[in-house]
């Protein structure tokens, strides 16, 4: 017999446990996923108890229309589905992530400038750990090579060879 609720929250194998679950068909999965990964993104943690990173509210989206589930709601951290059988009994048209989950509020944004300068924008901390990111860590250029690459005058360019050679070599 079937049973009504299945809620999954371990810190991390939350979808490798739901993805294990076959014999049994709960109407309502309440499952945790990690908030600071974007909408957009699919992220799975490798399956193993002693990883803490948690999974991607579309990987686990994906995982559940396999299993023939809807997603009904969106916390800051738990999706809950429903066994797609009662799906039309919440009117909800749009049920894709991004339009269950309009605000990435714990998600950080990481893009580049033309220069090569590293930004980061958004949450910009690690949640559970209250740490702050800084951009001036983040740099993966010396500040003497932050400009255009085509701009490049001859010692620069012989700069950036030297730069990436030792980089690909783990000495920087």
């Amino acid at each position: 017999m079937d049973f009504d609720v299945l809620s999954i929250d371990i810190d991390g194998n939350d979808y490798h446990v739901w993805k294990a679950v076959e014999c049994y068909k709960p109407k309502i999965v309440v499952i945790e996923y990690n908030p600071t990964i974007p909408n957009k993104v699919e992220f799975v943690q490798k399956p193993d108890m002693r990883v803490l990173q948690g999974s991607s509210l579309l990987s686990i989206h994906m995982l559940a229309k396999s299993k023939k589930y809807e997603l009904i709601a969106v916390t800051t951290t738990n999706a809950i589905f429903v066994d797609s059988r009662y799906f039309d009994l919440f009117g909800i048209r749009d049920n894709s992530v991004e339009a269950m989950r309009p605000d990435e509020k714990m998600v950080t944004h990481i893009f580049c400038g033309y220069d090569g300068t590293v930004f980061i924008k958004g949450f910009c901390r690690l949640p559970w750990h209250s740490v702050r990111f800084s951009e001036s860590r983040i740099q993966q250029l010396p500040s003497f090579l932050w400009s255009y690459p085509e701009t490049y005058g001859k010692l620069k360019q012989v700069l950036l060879r030297v730069y990436k050679k030792l980089r690909k070599k783990n000495i920087l």
